[in-house]
């Protein structure tokens, strides 16, 4: 019993000493055990003459991008990070590179534990029809788009939403693991693939083709003036597309598990359960649409 006791006792000591030794370390390394809040405000500019992509990497900080009528390319990293770990504040990383702007956020890497939380958002601002393309990639963090007119587009998003309003571009390419696209007010040829996270496309024009996949989530496109070919694709989700009345293409509906629903007349070549092919009209366009699991709508 006494043995016993005593090998406690010794335990309890190795742990009590181990606590302090910790403790120490995290005092030495962080600096406190208080968490501080940092303000953060950064700005860089560059001139528009020597820039013509734009490449931008991003990790947890919010994105605007945003029309100009300034003629440099504005950069402003502001928000506040709350840390009790000495220099664990973000930087701003904007530099030009035989005519890329690159722009990325460079957080500190340290080994010991601490607490760090930051509440970030980063504003660009463009001049009108100033750049050819814009690359951007993104984790936990969200993107917002208003009045741009460029060449390209590509985007990349990793746990973050992506909205747009007034996108004008020849070609858009976006791609996201998990997240949702809104995109309101565009032109040009769009290709979606999106893991998980619904699709809403409202009011494109001058676009040859819309096409779209999603594993899991919804797709809604609405096109009242004029509609592009399109193929759409979900694994599991409703697609809903909605045309003008006297919208005329080529439809070739199926699904696994779900139900198909026209409101156009159409002259139909095969029909099923759970397919329906036809024409409304000319076959000029075509609109192909499949689900696995879901219902497809096709309305005016």
């Amino acid at each position: 019993m006494k043995l016993n006791v005593r090998k406690l006792v010794i335990w309890l000591a190795i742990i009590m000493a181990a606590s302090f030794g910790i403790a120490a370390i995290i005092l030495v390394t962080t600096g406190s055990f208080s968490v501080d809040t940092e303000q953060i405000d950064k700005t860089k500019n560059f001139s528009v003459e020597e820039v013509k992509k734009i490449n931008i990497d991003i990790v947890s900080t919010d994105i605007n991008i945003i029309a100009s009528d300034s003629e440099d390319i504005k950069v402003h990293f502001y928000g506040e990070v709350s840390t009790n770990i000495r220099k664990d504040i973000p930087e701003l990383a904007a530099y030009v590179s035989g005519e890329q702007l690159y722009i990325e956020i460079i957080h500190p890497k340290n080994i010991f534990f601490g607490v760090s939380i930051c509440r970030t958002n980063m504003d660009i601002y463009i001049p009108e029809n100033s750049i050819e393309e814009i690359k951007i990639n993104t984790v936990s963090a969200d993107t917002n788009i208003e009045d741009l007119e460029i060449d390209n587009f590509v985007y990349s998003g990793v746990s973050g939403d992506f909205k747009a309003k007034s996108l004008f571009a020849r070609d858009l390419k976006l791609e996201s693991t998990s997240g949702s696209f809104d995109i309101r007010d565009y032109t040009g040829n769009i290709d979606i693939y999106i893991t998980s996270g619904d699709v809403v496309l409202n009011g494109g024009i001058d676009n040859d083709s819309i096409v779209v996949t999603t594993v899991s989530g919804d797709i809604n496109i609405e096109q009242l003036e004029e509609f592009s070919n399109m193929n759409v694709e979900a694994i599991s989700g409703d697609v809903k597309v909605k045309l003008f009345e006297d919208a005329q293409f080529y439809l070739n509906a199926s699904t696994v598990s779900g139900d198909i629903n026209n409101e156009f007349p159409i002259k139909i070549s095969s029909s099923g359960k759970r397919g329906l092919e036809g024409t409304v009209g000319s076959d000029d366009m075509a609109i192909i649409v499949s689900t696995t699991s879901g219902d497809i709508n096709i309305n005016h």
